[in-house]
């Protein structure tokens, strides 16, 4: 969570240093022969700016820089456009092939994905400040790091 709160700050380079020691250890207590391999789950990228997403036919749900509506698209790009939230807008099907029922029931038809830097407050969430966040679809948030180790 270091990442998401503090991006690359002073404290996430002590955090980088304390996880380099554990893997240190780790890596003298494996067998000989033996692989390690640790992965990344997802990449990051930092926030310059947050918008607070606006309540359209409800609470919109999702993450730091994607979130889902059930309403309909053009009312979601107009109330959108009008706040300057800098978004691009789709149709559930337009981001995924075919969606279980269970995607629209849980998530919502329409699909909010925040512009570069950009980060996303809800109407209901707290007023802590993400410096770094995931869930979109820049380069740095695709990115899965990998490590490979062979003794």
């Amino acid at each position: 969570m270091i990442l998401h709160e503090r991006f690359k700050d002073e404290a996430f380079s002590v955090e980088t240093k304390m996880i380099n020691f554990y893997i240190s250890i780790l890596w003298k207590k494996i067998l000989r022969k033996s692989k390690l391999i640790i992965m990344s789950d997802h990449g990051l990228t930092e926030i310059k700016r947050e918008v607070k997403l606006p309540i359209i036919n409800g609470y919109p749900v999702g993450g730091g820089r994607v979130a889902f509506y059930i309403a309909k698209k053009e009312d979601v790009e107009k109330i959108l456009k009008r706040r300057k939230i800098p978004a691009k807008v789709f149709e559930l099907e337009e981001i995924y092939r075919s969606p279980v029922k269970r995607c629209y029931e849980n998530f919502g038809n329409v699909v909010v994905i925040a512009e570069k830097n950009v980060g996303f407050r809800y109407p209901f969430g707290s007023e802590e400040k993400l410096r770094g966040s995931h869930g979109s679809m820049t380069k740095d948030e695709m990115l899965i790091n990998v490590w490979i180790g062979k003794k």
